[in-house]
């Protein structure tokens, strides 16, 4: 395993995300996507939308890539830090497994890593 990202989708997600890039992010999602974050699905481009505005860009999440798996189903495991729900701080451990689709992302799934 490394911890080098090689999907360029997953690595689009990784700068946009990093960078606060509310626009990048929702230009990578496809019509139609679909998002888990800690068992919350989102399932149209406005949710979505807002899951970005508030829980990403508005949380100020970063990730550090500890592991990749590539293949049909990018895995990635990262340290996730920010300020998420309830003011808590992190680093927290994220399972991210993406479904990339023609260069965007039609499936994401987050959830912690205990």
């Amino acid at each position: 395993m490394t911890s080098t990202v090689t999907d360029p989708t997953v690595a689009a997600f990784l700068a946009a995300t990093n960078g606060s890039d509310a626009r990048g992010l929702e230009a990578l999602f496809a019509p139609g996507a679909v998002v888990t974050d800690n068992g919350i699905e989102f399932t149209d481009a406005g949710a979505i939308a807002t899951w970005i505005a508030d829980d990403v860009v508005g949380s100020h999440i970063t990730f550090e890539p500890v592991e990749y798996t590539g293949g049909a189903v990018p895995v990635l495991v990262a340290d996730g830090d920010g300020t998420f729900h309830g003011g808590v701080r992190g680093p927290f451990r994220f399972e991210l497994r993406f479904v990339p689709q023609e260069g965007r992302i039609a499936r994401l799934d987050i959830r912690p890593l205990h």
